[in-house]
Order: C-alpha cells, then sequence, then structure tokens
C-alpha cells in the first residue's frame, strides 16, 4: 500500500503573510520502522517536551511523525496478520489464485495483490515458517571487493611506505576505500620506526637477556633488592627548549571557522649545564652539576663516586653499614659509559665495598634514569626561559623536590616488570611492544614485594 509524503503548512509566527511547508521524507519514515513501539511513546514523550519550551510549530510537527509512526506499524502487522492466514491457506491446500479470492472480502483494499501473494504462496510450499520479511543484506559492497584487497595487498608488497594518496592514484579507488581495506580487511596500522642507540647483535641481546635473568634471581634470593638500589646518570639540560608540540594543543571549539593556534620555532639555547644525578626508591640521594669546560672523565666520575659515598653515609644510614660479607647495604646501578667501566673507576667502587647491579650496554629502556627522571624533568622545564645557568639549577632543584615519592618508587619497583619484557623479547629493545606478563608463571616475588614492603612500613 502506497503512502502520500505529508506536507504541512504551518503558519509564521513573527509575519503572517508567511508560512513555513514542512515535509516528512521517506528516509525519515523508513529511519523509524524499527522499534516502533518504543519510538513512538518516546515521540509522545518529545512531543509533551517540545510544546512546553518551543510551542506549537515543532509540536505539530512531531505530532504528525508520531502519527505516521503508528500508521507504518499497524500496516506492518496487517501484513504479519495476512501471511499467517496465508500459510494456514497454504496448508489446507489452497491455490494462490483461491487464497487471494478469499482473502479479499476480509481485508477489502488492504488485501495483499495476487504476484505478493503468489511469492508467498511459493516460499510456504519450500518450508518457510516465519511471515515476517528476511533480513537484507543491504547496499552491496563495490570497493571493499576481494579483486581490490588483492590489489591493495599487492601495493604494500611492492612499497610499505606507500601513503593512501598514492595508492589511490595507482589503483584508482577512493581514499576512504583503501583505509576500510587496510584497517578492517587486512588489520594493519602504519608504524613509526623506534630510533635506539644501536643495532644489537646476537650476542649482545643474549648477554643483555642473561644479566635481566641474573637481576630477577637476584631478587628471588633478596626480597629487598630493589629498596637497595641507587641509581644515576649525567644528561645535559639547557637553558631553553622548545616546549613540544603535544603539550603545546589547546581545547577549541570544533568548525572549520576555528583558527589553529600558531607558535614560532626556537631553537635550544646554548647554555647548558650537565647534571649528574643519583637517586633511590625514596628521592634524590645526590646531585651535582659538571663545573664549566670540563668533560665527565673517569677521574671526575670518580670524584663524583666519593661525594656520593659522604651524601649515602648522611641521608641513607641504613644503607652505609656492611653487610656480614663486608659489603655496603647499597648496590650502585649505572649505565655502560667510558667513565664508568674504567678500571680506575672499578677499582675505587671495589675498594669501597660497593656492590654493582649488572647493566646491559646500549639499553635505555632498563636505565631507570632513562626511562623515568630525566623525561620527567625536562618535561616540566620545557617552554621556560631562564636567564643564567644559575636560574636553572635553581629551577632543577625544585622541580626534583616537587617530584612525589611514589613516583621514584614506581620508578624502581617498574624495573622487574621491563627485565622480564626485555627477556620475552629476547634481549631486543621492547619498548612500544605488547607482552603479556603473567605474575603467576614468571616471578611472583616481584609483585609481591611491593605489599611486602608497605606492610613492613
Amino acid at each position: 500500500m502506497g503512502l502520500l509524503r505529508p506536507q504541512l503548512i504551518i503558519p509564521d509566527r513573527t509575519n503572517t503573510a508567511r508560512s513555513h511547508r514542512v515535509t516528512v521524507s521517506r528516509s525519515t519514515l523508513r529511519s523509524t520502522r524499527t522499534s516502533r513501539r518504543s519510538t513512538v511513546c518516546l515521540n509522545l514523550l518529545i512531543l509533551e517536551m517540545t510544546f512546553m519550551e518551543t510551542g506549537s510549530c515543532l509540536f505539530v510537527f512531531w505530532l504528525v511523525l508520531a502519527c505516521f509512526e503508528l500508521v507504518l506499524m499497524a500496516s506492518n502487522e496487517e501484513k504479519i496478520e495476512q501471511r499467517t492466514i496465508l500459510k494456514f491457506l497454504v496448508k489446507s491446500g489452497c491455490t494462490p489464485k483461491e487464497s487471494w479470492t478469499r482473502m479479499l472480502p476480509v481485508f477489502d483494499d488492504k488485501t495483499m495483490c495476487l504476484k505478493t501473494v503468489r511469492i508467498w504462496h511459493k516460499r510456504f510450499l519450500q518450508g518457510e515458517t516465519n511471515p515476517k520479511d528476511r533480513p537484507r543484506p543491504g547496499r552491496p559492497r563495490t570497493a571493499r571487493s576481494n579483486d581490490n584487497i588483492q590489489k591493495v595487498q599487492a601495493a604494500l608488497q611492492t612499497d610499505r611506505r606507500s601513503t593512501l594518496d598514492e595508492m589511490s592514484d595507482e589503483l584508482h579507488l577512493s581514499r576512504p576505500s583503501i583505509h576500510t581495506i587496510l584497517k578492517k580487511d587486512l588489520n594493519l596500522s602504519k608504524l613509526a620506526p623506534k630510533f635506539v642507540p644501536r643495532l644489537l647483535t646476537q650476542e649482545q641481546k643474549d648477554f643483555c637477556k642473561k644479566l635481566c635473568e641474573d637481576n630477577l634471581q637476584a631478587m628471588k634470593d633478596d626480597p629487598l633488592f630493589l629498596s637497595r638500589i641507587i641509581t644515576g646518570d649525567e644528561s645535559w639540560i639547557s637553558v631553553f627548549e622548545m616546549e613540544l608540540k603535544v603539550k603545546s594543543r589547546e581545547w577549541l571549539p570544533k568548525g572549520r571557522h576555528t583558527l589553529r593556534p600558531i607558535k614560532a620555532i626556537r631553537n635550544h639555547s646554548e647554555k647548558k649545564a650537565m647534571i649528574t644525578i643519583f637517586w633511590d626508591m625514596q628521592g634524590v640521594v645526590h646531585s651535582e652539576y659538571l663545573a664549566p669546560n670540563e668533560t665527565v672523565s673517569s677521574d671526575t666520575y670518580c670524584d663524583v663516586l666519593r661525594r656520593l659515598k659522604e651524601a649515602v653515609r648522611r641521608k641513607r644510614p641504613e644503607l652505609w653499614h656492611r653487610d656480614n660479607e663486608g659489603y655496603r647495604e647499597f648496590r650502585l646501578q649505572h649505565d655502560n659509559a667510558s667513565p664508568h667501566t674504567a678500571c680506575i673507576t672499578l677499582g675505587l667502587i671495589g675498594e669501597s665495598g660497593i656492590l654493582m647491579v649488572p647493566h646491559p650496554p646500549y639499553s635505555p629502556d632498563l636505565a631507570p634514569s632513562d626511562f623515568f627522571l630525566f623525561p620527567r624533568l625536562k618535561s616540566e622545564l620545557r617552554g621556560h626561559r631562564f636567564r643564567t645557568v644559575n636560574d636553572l639549577k635553581i629551577a632543577v632543584q625544585r622541580t626534583l623536590r616537587q617530584i612525589p615519592q611514589q613516583e621514584y618508587r614506581d620508578a624502581i619497583l617498574s624495573l622487574p616488570v621491563r627485565w622480564m619484557k626485555c627477556i620475552k623479547a629476547q634481549g631486543s629493545y621492547f619498548e612500544g611492544r605488547h607482552f603479556e606478563i603473567n605474575p603467576e608463571e614468571d616471578h611472583e616475588l616481584v609483585f609481591e614485594y611491593g605489599n611486602s614492603d608497605d606492610d613492613s612500613d
């Protein structure tokens, strides 16, 4: 049964000579064929709210829409009712012509046409039991065909760095279609490479994996192993560093007329200072700056270690005394830079009775200062311009004091998880890669350390 598209002539309150013509489109009617009863109730609720807020114009529109909801719902129920009766007539042995003739006096002009009766008559003879319409597949896919998917896959095998615009010009497909094929059909995403200090050899990877296994074993033997670690490193800090682009983003209204903020590019300041920081779970133990016109050498680093020992004696007396074997309670961790591994440096460490936490070479993702402290410190200083190096030093010390102690603790407690990730990565770099860590199967003592330490406090 065909339905006429309704048109309403609604007078304009501001000008009695003008009026608005409101047309209810067929797409609006088709979109209302699902969940009709709940939709009708919702529309009636909207009617009351609209009438209270905006007056009678929108009220009349929603009233007509609700009426058509009821008409379409009743029409659909009549179709199902006629098909159910037709199903009974088919089982009674009636032909399509006889069934249509017997239904015509009952439903009058609302009776299905003879062609529709024949279609459903054939379906019921073939075993159809549901009088409702079959679900329709919708609009057929044209761009996401198997041929186009194979074309996109072949283009990627030629050049995996191809852009969407390049593949669109080459394959004569739209850019959104190629994007959909890449994401949904091929399950691909475009990733940028991660820059690392050096590509590790297989021997270096095996060595890195072995050291991580040794550190986890040391944790298993000594539940207080992490609380004994004092880690340190050096880094340059400039008087001015440009703020990161991510940190400069602002919340602005949507729309094409919204102007995007602009910011001038500024070079890093040539004035800078080299800072050396040693810290543990409780915070900073010792920090100092390299004198101007000096470089980090084995001699200067030995002087730093001597001042570190004095700082540990004053600030961490529980870690300064020696154990039964004659070694200091704290464990020193630093990277494998040349001044750190020089013979004079290792000799001073051995004479002082300090044990080292093994650290693999070229592994910033296993050095707490590299993956936590220095990025955290520099992110607070970026975008601020300091007049002198002394002002920079004051800001650095203030920022270090403002970092909560819990963040220092969490950084140290993350070392076991990073060691396990390195083992699962077979000694390779693991930052940006996802690994499933199961504490029950791997090293449960690693994860129990934090709880036992809190209980002891």
